[in-house]
């Protein structure tokens, strides 16, 4: 559990996001069902504005604890957002950068 209080101090600061990634990663290592983990993971991936994997983990975590109003909050913003970018949107888009050199 340390390692996913640690993680969300990172991801709250937005800071070495990769280094939080890390950390939650050792978190569900030790347990695989680590409520705190999930939805730190969840919340790191926002951050890195990557929604799949952000609904992902944050689904997870709610599984595990579907009292936190946080993740509840977090995921109906996610999934009533139409405009947020996802993996594939973001893939795309760097495609088209790459082949015309302009976005």
């Amino acid at each position: 559990m340390l390692f996913a209080r640690i993680a969300m101090v990172y991801a709250g600061e937005n800071k070495r996001l990769d280094r939080a990634l890390e950390l939650t990663d050792r978190s569900l290592v030790l347990k695989a069902d680590n409520a705190p983990a999930l939805k730190a993971k969840g919340f790191i991936y926002y951050q890195m504005d990557d929604v799949d994997s952000a609904k992902t983990f944050l689904r997870a975590a709610l599984d595990k604890n579907p009292d936190d109003v946080e993740v509840k909050t977090l995921l109906n913003e996610l999934e009533a957002a139409p405009d947020m970018k996802t993996d594939k949107d973001t893939d795309t888009e760097t495609d088209t950068i790459s082949e015309t050199g302009t976005e």
